[in-house]
């Protein structure tokens, strides 16, 4: 499946986090400091604690505001509805973003297949 720009980026940015945490890992057990961590990485001491607290890949983080409204969006794609049709009865439910947004929403909907 063909990723979108920001998409890449936001796993790169997972992934780069995962390092990170795993960094600090494997410096704490070396025997270093948390303030040693801080200062080696150039990190919070905040940031040293929470990866230290990690024991598996933490999962993504980010979730919409929007997500109210994918059971509305999926049951519009069964029902063979256009992306206007659907952006309207989003709208009528109280949707107030971005058609960009929705339009994203859907695409994602249309590729799952609506499960």
């Amino acid at each position: 499946m063909k990723l979108r720009k920001h998409e890449h980026q936001r796993i790169q940015n997972q992934e780069k986090r995962w390092n990170r945490i795993q960094r600090v890992q494997s410096l704490y057990k070396e025997g270093y400091f948390k303030t040693g961590i801080q200062q080696l990485l150039g990190i919070s001491s905040g940031t040293v604690s929470k990866d230290l607290k990690y024991t598996e890949k933490p999962l993504p983080q980010r979730t919409s505001a929007f997500q109210q409204f994918r059971p509305l969006i999926r049951t519009l794609i069964l029902k063979k509805q256009s992306s206007k049709t659907i952006e309207e009865g989003c709208r009528s439910d109280g949707y107030m973003g971005s058609v960009s947004t929705l339009n994203n929403m859907i695409s994602e909907e249309r590729k799952n297949g609506s499960k």
